[in-house]
Order: structure tokens, then sequence, then C-alpha cells
């Protein structure tokens, strides 16, 4: 059982790093809307959450180093 409690929170904090760098990334390279920039305004990027966003994904991955670190420690 807690094997699979350690598999299962290494998965999920796997992906909660993937996805956050790439939210970050999102938030500071806003995608171009497929009409063009043509009589729009293209969309600003947002620092402030990208910076939350990258925090959020180092927290992450140093949660699965220790995770990893504990578990073979045993």
């Amino acid at each position: 059982m807690n094997k699979l409690k350690f598999v299962i929170g290494c998965i999920l904090s796997f992906l909660i790093m993937i996805l956050c760098l790439r939210a970050g990334y999102l938030s500071l390279n806003p995608p171009i809307p497929e009409t063009g920039p043509v009589g729009e305004n293209l969309p600003k990027p947002n620092g402030g959450n990208a910076f939350l966003y990258f925090l959020v994904s180092g927290l992450s991955l140093i949660a699965l180093i220790i995770g990893i670190y504990r578990y073979l420690k045993k």
C-alpha cells in the first residue's frame, strides 16, 4: 500500500511540475490569435502569474526529490 501511495505521489508531483511549467511559459508568451494581429491588440505577458507558476513547479520538483530520497533511504 505504501508503494502505491509513493508511485501516485510521484506521478502527481511530476504532472503538477510539468503543467505549471507549461502554464508559466504560456503566461510569458501568450499565443497569438489564429486571425493574426491585424487590427487587434496582442495579448500582454503576465510576469506575476508566470513567476508563481514557476515557483510552484520548483517546489513540486523539490517535493519529488525529497520523496524519492526518503523512499530510497528506507
